[in-house]
């Protein structure tokens, strides 16, 4: 198969665990996209909606350069605002500008970095939001409350597979991939397995 041509027509995104916009001058990427086309569908107002609980601005490019402008204050370099509010905002231009729509794919390596805890709720709800409407969505992620925030607030219109990669044997490093559609139920489960270690020595603390 030519899968280059299988796949013309496929939009796709990665976005990497460090956040990359700030240095993105003389950068083609999706995220510079015109904006301006039109009046957002309800589809996408309603992606904006979540978004704007955490990141309480938009995003605007200006000679080769992405800012954010919160609210009717003065816009703010990528550079001067926090990582994790860049990523956000980077999620929030490609929604804007149609790249993430029915049909197209999302590659998010560790979407939890540099987030602010409280927000990562909110981030799961988008994610499940973008996957109903049509969204393929690839996460790497070793985060327990992203994982069990994507489980938690998923419904019966979601589709939500875990993949645990993991070596039966450390030496032959050979990588095998166990899928669950529930993320307590995965037998090589790391995350579960630390956050046991970790009750069982605050068990431990508080008995001495």
């Amino acid at each position: 198969m030519d899968w280059g041509k299988h796949m013309s027509d496929l939009s796709s995104v990665f976005i990497p665990a460090k956040e990359i916009l700030s240095n993105a001058w003389n950068l083609e990427s999706a995220a510079k996209i015109d904006i301006s086309r039109g009046v957002d569908s309800a589809e996408r107002k309603k992606y904006l909606n979540v978004l704007q609980k955490i990141s309480a601005g938009k995003v605007t490019v200006s000679n080769e350069r992405f800012y954010l402008k919160p609210g009717t204050q003065a816009k703010l370099e990528f550079n001067l605002v926090a990582e994790g509010l860049r990523k956000i905002a980077l999620l929030w231009q490609l929604i804007k500008n149609g790249t993430l729509e029915n049909g197209s794919v999302l590659f998010w390596d560790e979407p939890e970095a540099n987030i602010n805890p409280k927000h990562i709720p909110i981030l799961a709800e988008l994610l499940l939001l973008l996957q109903e409407e049509g969204v393929q969505i690839f996460i790497a992620t070793h985060d327990y409350f992203l994982s069990k925030y994507i489980e938690v607030k998923r419904s019966k219109n979601n589709s939500v597979q875990y993949c645990s990669f993991y070596c039966e044997d450390e030496k032959k490093r050979d990588v095998s991939c166990e899928i669950g559609e529930k993320f307590d139920l995965l037998n090589h489960n790391s995350i579960m397995e630390t956050f046991r270690q970790l009750y069982l020595d605050e068990i431990g603390v508080s008995l001495d």
